[in-house]
């Protein structure tokens, strides 16, 4: 990836140095690899951010073009070289980078860069002069408000035993670390309460996620009852529409029996009264020819089919 990148870098900067867009490509390029080295020097792999740092040092006039890219490849060159022991020229890369952080007047890098020199001189064992870039190093870092950078100068400056003003820098050293442990402190009451926010949240989310579940289950019985329910009632219409249609049926067949029987009972009667006239009738011509006991007689049977003849009727 290393090698890509380092490739790509020189074809651009060969090609298209002259383009505003493929400048800022080659910018970005230039960028990954100088990351690629400072991370791998976080990991104390000093070794292959050399490499990096060397590889970048090859591009033409990068000095030029990416002035403060060029004063953090020197920094971090310098800063690996020192950390494998190997000092030699690493003054010269320091100063060079040094001039350039002034003239861009970066504070923060330039309270790390004072820093760094006077770690390499205390390595070097000329410590008048570390002591003289861990205390501009500190004069940087106190116009910043970044509390770590003034703790790292301050445990320098004291570490230096600059009997002076050890006591005023000791003091200093105190109150700083009191105020880190104050922000620290309340950093902590400030995720402790935010973890207490956090875990009532949670409870709520898994309250309400409950509530939800139960809701929905409410609603999945409640729909499953008016399923049930429609399907039940489906059948009973069912059930009552063919009790209605058989009931109909029943009816219409008892009126036709009914009927049937009406005409019967009608045709019956129609035949048996014509029997009866002509018995009637019979009897009438007969009794002109017979005594009186036998026409009574004769009268006694005519009455009693007439009776007949009247029940028939209210049949």
């Amino acid at each position: 990836m290393r090698h890509i990148l380092f490739y790509f870098l020189l074809i651009s900067n060969a090609v298209f140095s002259q383009e505003k867009k493929e400048a800022n490509t080659e910018f970005w390029g230039l960028k990954e690899m100088i990351k690629q080295g400072l991370s791998a020097q976080k990991e104390n792999k000093h070794e292959r951010a050399i490499r990096d740092f060397k590889l970048i040092l090859k591009i033409a006039d990068v000095e030029f073009k990416h002035t403060e890219d060029y004063a953090d490849l020197l920094e971090g060159y310098a800063v690996s070289s020192l950390a494998l022991r190997k000092p030699k020229g690493l003054i010269k890369k320091y100063k060079e980078a040094l001039r350039i952080r002034e003239k861009l007047n970066n504070i923060t890098k330039l309270s790390s860069i004072h820093l760094n020199i006077s770690n390499y001189y205390q390595k070097t064992a000329n410590y008048n002069l570390a002591k003289k870039h861990a205390i501009e190093a500190f004069d940087y870092a106190f116009e910043l408000e970044n509390s770590d950078l003034k703790l790292r100068t301050l445990e320098t400056v004291l570490n230096l035993n600059l009997n002076k003003k050890n006591n005023s820098y000791f003091k200093k050293y105190v109150d700083l670390k009191n105020e880190l442990i104050e922000k620290n402190t309340e950093i902590n009451k400030k995720a402790d309460r935010y973890s207490y926010l956090s875990t009532e949240k949670d409870k709520e989310i898994s309250l309400l996620k409950k509530d939800k579940l139960n809701l929905q289950n409410k609603i999945h019985h409640q729909e499953n009852t008016t399923f049930k329910l429609g399907v039940l009632s489906f059948f009973i219409l069912l059930l009552g529409l063919s009790v209605f249609i058989f009931q109909k049926n029943k009816i219409k067949k008892i009126t036709l029996a009914s009927d049937l029987k009406d005409r019967d009972s009608k045709e019956l009667l129609a035949a048996f009264s014509k029997k009866l006239f002509n018995v009637r009738k019979n009897l009438t011509s007969f009794g002109r020819n017979v005594d009186e006991k036998e026409l009574n007689q004769y009268s006694f049977y005519l009455r009693e089919l007439e009776v007949i003849e009247k029940e028939i009727k209210e049949l």
